[in-house]
């Protein structure tokens, strides 16, 4: 799940997968990858992608295969970012809530969902004005 915004902050694109079962490593790195086919399908870079798990982290910055269940996704990432302008950065769990939102939201969904800046209404457009304000996101329990 994942929020792709230009440099100055504004949403061009927002998208759920449907994932099924897997680690959090093996969600996190295929919303990275879908994210990267969606940025260069719709030609939106420079990127600066922001992830909240430090294991995915240091599997982007190190280039490192990783288990095999996510060698592929590790080496669809690298062919993409080989073709983009992309800085990969740590973000705090609290700072990522609209990709959390999209991410609650997807684990009753079946096909992968793609949003338009238009098509953002409800609580995750409040939630992506409070991230472009740089206020947190606070969870509850």
């Amino acid at each position: 799940m994942g929020i792709i915004r230009d440099l100055a902050g504004h949403v061009h694109l927002a998208y759920q997968i449907a994932l099924g079962t897997g680690t959090s490593v093996l969600a996190e790195l295929t919303a990275v990858w879908r994210g990267l086919e969606l940025a260069l399908t719709h030609g939106l870079a420079p990127l600066v992608v922001e992830v909240d798990a430090t294991m995915v982290m240091s599997l982007l910055q190190s280039r490192a295969s990783g288990k095999w269940e996510v060698q592929h996704l590790i080496m669809h990432i690298i062919c993409l970012q080989q073709l983009l302008v992309v800085d990969v950065q740590h973000i705090f769990r609290e700072a990522n809530g609209a990709a959390d939102h999209l991410a609650k939201e997807a684990a009753s969904l079946q096909l992968t969902r793609v949003l338009h800046h238009n098509d953002i209404t409800g609580v995750l457009r409040g939630i992506l004005c409070l991230d472009k304000r740089g206020v947190p996101h606070l969870r509850r329990g």
